[in-house]
């Protein structure tokens, strides 16, 4: 089971693994992107573009206190390389082309994987490279699948100017997933994730995101002001109708 739920004009999708993303795959050509507080952040302040055809997991704590303050839903955390995990290790025998991250994990992750008998049929590292080449390899490949980890707001740019020329049917930006996955990198430990500080540790490990997690603080208190803002326009107009 699963929910379609439009918040401020944004479509996000929540709920089931497998039900999310076998609806993905009744869908001619869809773009999944992960919504968490720094992407949100670039959407709502940077005008980062979104193409047409797309959908909004909640993935993050800044994503479930949107979704809460602004709509009043609430909704489960859906995190983006568990989503890519689910893909590979239950439609890996769907055809999948890795583009992003630097050769040495790009490379390491694709052995990986066909090791596990995943269908990668193509890889390109996240540097140097020529975006006219990559849409031609990815086509020529004969890719469904094609997981984008160029780091925000590099991936989802390059999917807004590529997406018409791309034939895959889904595509999923990634972020840090293949450092990830590959090995390279560790992910947060599990008390992280489960108290929602998943951002902190990595923070921790990167001292250079700290800019991004001010983005990300900028983006709740963006929220919060909003939520009240709405409340105190609901307030305002009910008082209006009872005088009437």
């Amino acid at each position: 089971m699963f929910n379609i739920t439009p918040i401020l004009g944004f479509k996000f999708i929540y709920g089931n693994f497998k039900d999310i993303i076998d609806y993905l795959f009744t869908l001619d050509k869809i773009c999944l992107y992960s919504a968490n507080g720094e992407i949100l952040n670039n959407i709502i302040f940077n005008n980062l573009p979104l193409v047409e055809k797309y959908y909004l997991i909640p993935d993050g704590i800044s994503a479930v206190y949107f979704a809460k303050k602004i709509n009043g839903v609430e909704v489960n955390k859906i995190a983006g390389i568990e989503v890519m995990q689910y893909i590979v290790n239950n439609k890996g025998d769907r055809p999948i082309y890795l583009f992003g991250a630097k050769q040495e994990v790009n490379n390491r992750l694709t052995e990986k994987l066909k090791r596990q008998g995943v269908n990668v049929v193509g890889n390109k590292c996240g540097f140097g490279y020529d975006e006219g080449k990559v849409i031609e390899e990815i086509n020529n490949s004969g890719a469904e699948i094609l997981f984008v980890a160029l780091g925000s707001p590099l991936q989802e740019e390059f999917i807004y100017r590529a997406f018409n020329k791309l034939n895959v049917r889904l595509i999923v930006p990634v972020g840090g997933a293949f450092d990830v996955l590959s090995g390279y990198k560790r992910r947060a430990p599990k008390v992280f994730i489960r108290l929602k500080l998943e951002w902190f540790w990595r923070a921790l490990n990167e001292p250079k995101r700290f800019k991004k997690i001010f983005s990300i603080l900028l983006f709740n208190f963006y929220i919060l002001e909003l939520s009240l803002k709405l409340k105190q326009l609901n307030l305002n107009y009910a008082t209006q109708e009872e005088e009437m």
